[in-house]
């Protein structure tokens, strides 16, 4: 794999409109649900859910939504998520991501209610539906 193929990975890719219900023959619903909006060229919408201390850096919103291209059978990674706000909400990545692209030691981010930390770290799928959280840690006394 080349540098442009790798870095098409984790692309980008044009906002989505949300997918309609699951049709099965005939144009019947065929019951399933709709999941995550998907591109035709295979993209997948995420949720990132920001607390509220870091609101101000997703324009005041409780949470983001990011594109990104699916081109691997393994789909994509918590790492390509945080990648892809840099383009969007720089503040927010730089809050969750220190210089060397690392999570930063007193931020936790989940996936599907898992610390990353206790599972893959940055190579931790996000599976379709899951929510990233971006947590920095609370402490006082």
């Amino acid at each position: 794999m080349d540098d442009a193929q790798a870095g098409a990975l984790a692309a980008p890719v044009p906002n989505l409109e949300p997918a309609g219900p699951a049709m099965g023959p005939a144009g019947q619903s065929n019951g399933a649900a709709a999941g995550p909006p998907l591109h035709p060229l295979g993209a997948r919408r995420v949720t990132v859910r920001v607390a509220a201390m870091l609101r101000s850096l997703a324009r005041g919103g409780s949470a983001v939504q990011v594109d990104l291209a699916v081109e691997r059978p393994g789909g994509i990674t918590v790492g390509e998520v945080l990648a892809a706000l840099e383009a969007s909400y720089p503040g927010l990545h730089h809050a969750a991501l220190d210089e060397r692209r690392a999570v930063r030691p007193h931020v936790n981010v989940f996936v599907g209610g898992e610390n990353i930390r206790l599972a893959s770290g940055l190579a931790t799928p996000v599976p379709g539906g899951a929510e990233v959280w971006i947590l920095p840690a609370v402490s006082g006394g």
